[in-house]
């Protein structure tokens, strides 16, 4: 009788093994197609944290205030935006190396300057999403499609990632908060 009431014990307890074993394992595989996040992996072989310390090497004194990280006709590349007390900069790095291929330099308007642009549009890189939880924030929003814009900036006061996501022959642009990672919203470009 107790070798009855040890073999039940033991069929149960690998019973119940196999339950936990099974609720531990996704009953299905997560929505990960050809999407953005593989082709950022693809591209973009530079991190943001890099392109953004690259900006800041060029320009010790500033603040960044824009990035924005797009397909141009020899890759992507990243375009980041920044400001002094003086002057408004804007550095374009090749995503894929690196190297700095563009430089530009303009002095700030008297309202601006001082560093008043520096303390309203300035950024903290401290709790940024990355561009990879972006992305995939925003191609599941969407359901199906592919990542291949991305712009952090201020909108209405509040810092964001403004994603684009191409699906069905549309393009969708989802907002998220680039500290918080809440969708804000979506629309359908024009």
């Amino acid at each position: 009788m107790k070798k009855l009431g040890l073999l039940l014990l033991a069929v149960a307890g690998l019973g119940l093994a196999g339950c936990q074993k099974q609720s531990q394992t996704p009953t299905s595989a997560p929505i990960v197609q050809e999407t953005g996040t593989k082709t950022l992996h693809k591209y973009v072989k530079v991190p943001l944290q890099k392109a953004w310390t690259t900006f800041l090497e060029a320009h010790p004194k500033a603040v960044v205030t824009g990035i924005d990280l797009e397909q141009a006709e020899s890759g992507y590349h990243y375009k980041v935006d920044g400001v002094d007390d003086t002057h408004d900069y804007e550095l374009t790095i090749n995503a894929k190396t690196g190297k700095v291929s563009g430089k530009h330099r303009e002095l700030l308007d008297a309202k601006d300057a001082d560093g008043a642009k520096k303390e309203s549009d300035g950024f903290s890189r401290s709790g940024l999403q990355s561009l990879t939880a972006v992305t995939e924030l925003a191609e599941n929003q969407i359901g199906n499609g592919d990542a291949f814009e991305w712009k952090l900036e201020k909108d209405d006061g509040s810092t964001v990632w403004n994603v684009s996501v191409k699906a069905d022959k549309k393009v969708t642009v989802v907002t998220i908060d680039a500290y918080g990672g809440e969708i804000l919203k979506t629309k359908v470009a024009d």
